[in-house]
């Protein structure tokens, strides 16, 4: 194993630990996660790993309180943008690049909440599982998605990556918080509430 690969598993582990400092509640449903990084699972940000690998994910959040939702093609679901890490990438690093292939957007600001040891933590982390597909020659695995926030310049411009997504909407973060997109954007959507109090 190289140092390279050494420093980055802690880096990802660091990042986990102080998520899990601000949402300890959060411990048992990321067990597999825990896991594999107590394992030393050198091969958590490679896609062909079908326990479970890292994706860094986005919520942009407009002038209005109201948060991107795009339709993935292959999920056919209404979801944030976001994707697979490259080797070696922070998820932060990686959340921004996904968003800015998939939705063109680069004038966004990261937000974080005024708590200091908040500092480059993810406002969510969650396994998800992901369906096999035989066109990609995968079985089912999770995803280990690592969520930031970021708001966007009232002057966007969207320009979808039509490879991977369908359409786009703007969707209000009350709307998020009823649930009718899912538990996960349910929980970001108050867990940004709190943190706007």
């Amino acid at each position: 194993m190289s140092t390279n690969t050494i420093d980055y598993l802690k880096q990802i582990s660091d990042l986990f630990q102080s998520y899990l400092r601000l949402y300890p509640e959060d411990a048992d449903r990321l067990s597999v996660l825990s896991g594999q990084l107590q394992s030393g699972d050198t091969t958590l940000n490679d896609r062909k790993n079908m326990i479970g690998h890292l994706t860094g994910s986005a919520l942009v959040l407009n002038e209005k309180n109201e948060c991107l939702l795009i339709r993935h093609r292959f999920l056919q679901r209404w979801l944030q943008p976001g994707g697979h890490l490259d080797a070696g990438e922070s998820p932060a690093a990686g959340a921004l690049r996904e968003l800015k292939e998939e939705t063109n957007l680069s004038a966004v600001v990261q937000i974080y909440s005024s708590q200091a040891d908040r500092h480059n933590c993810p406002i969510d982390i969650d396994s998800h599982a992901i369906p096999a597909s035989a066109a990609k020659n995968e079985g089912e695995h999770l995803h280990h998605d690592f969520q930031y926030v970021f708001r966007v310049e009232a002057d966007h411009n969207l320009a979808l990556d039509q490879g991977e997504v369908s359409d786009f909407k703007w969707v209000p973060l009350q709307e998020l918080a009823g649930g009718d997109y899912g538990r996960r954007l349910a929980r970001v959507a108050a867990k940004i509430q709190v943190l706007n109090k």
